[in-house]
This record gives structure tokens, sequence and C-alpha cells, in this order.
């Protein structure tokens, strides 16, 4: 008799934290989602400061300070990072092979979006990874002219690697 109603307690104690802990669970993983989202749109303007210059007056300086920039964030951070033109030509990346590269196109319409002056952030599909990739990407702008836009990606297994770690 004893050992039932011990059975019993222990039964009831797993059900209620299963129905407070995964509804909880859910809850701070979309939170902690639009956090690093909110961060990664925040360092995005942080390097669309520093492409500001290059973009208006190229020279050789400019162009050593925003690789440096993009190579240090990266580096320290882990997104990949692409600077464009407003041609969406690639004039400074994380990873050197994306340099020159034209990055307006179809398969990249977040790239199109930052280039006509919004601010963009989501989920989809990558061809390059083979798996969907997170992104944030906005406008470089001086005044009103907007002179190219900054894209941070990274894979969506990886940041949801770290939320997991995270809440764990």
């Amino acid at each position: 008799m004893r050992w039932r109603l011990v059975l019993i307690l222990v039964g009831f104690t797993a059900l209620v934290l299963l129905v407070q802990n995964v509804p909880l669970s859910t809850f701070v993983r979309e939170r902690e989602l639009n956090a690093r989202i909110s961060g990664l749109q925040a360092d995005a303007f942080t390097l669309a400061g520093y492409s500001v210059e290059y973009l208006q007056q190229p020279s050789p300086a400019a162009k050593a300070a925003l690789d440096e920039a993009v190579t240090a964030y990266s580096t320290i951070n882990g997104p990949r990072v692409v600077v464009v033109n407003a041609q969406g030509v690639a004039v400074a990346a994380s990873v050197t092979a994306d340099i020159g590269q034209n990055f307006a196109n179809a398969e990249r319409p977040e790239i199109v979006d930052a280039l006509k002056g919004r601010t963009v952030s989501g989920e989809r599909p990558s061809t390059t990874l083979g798996e969907p990739l997170i992104y944030v990407a906005v406008p470089i702008r001086a005044g009103p002219t907007i002179l190219g836009a900054v894209r941070l990606t990274y894979p969506s297994s990886e940041l949801n690697a770290q939320i997991n770690k995270s809440i764990r």
C-alpha cells in the first residue's frame, strides 16, 4: 500500500513537472532567440558605422579599418559577416572568397531588403550551407542615402545549439 502511494506521488510530481517545464522551456527558447537576434541587429548597426567611411570615400586606410572590424567581430562572436555596397557587391567579408560577389539576388532577399532601407531578420534555407540560416541585415546609411548593407548569419543548428546550452 505504501509503495503504491509513493508511486502515485512520484508519478503526479513527474506529471506536474512535465506540464510546467515544456511550455516554460518553449517560452525561454523563444525569448533567448529574440534576444540573440536583437544583439545581432545592434552588432550589424555597429559594423555599418565602420563601413560608412569606406563606402563614401574608398581609401586603403578605410578598407583596412573595415576589414579589421569585420574580421575581429567574426572571430570573437562567430557569425559570418558580409558588407555590400549599394549595388550589392561584397566589399568586406569574414570569408574572403565572398568579396566581389553580388549578394543582391533572389537567393539572398535579406540583402535586397536592406538595400531598400529595411532592417530584416529571420530564417531561410541556405543552398550554400545546405541547412537553414538565421540572418540579420541592416542598411548602411549616410543621411538619407543608402550606401550598402551589412548581413550577419549563423547556421540555424549552431544558434539552436547555443540556445539549448543556455536553457540547460
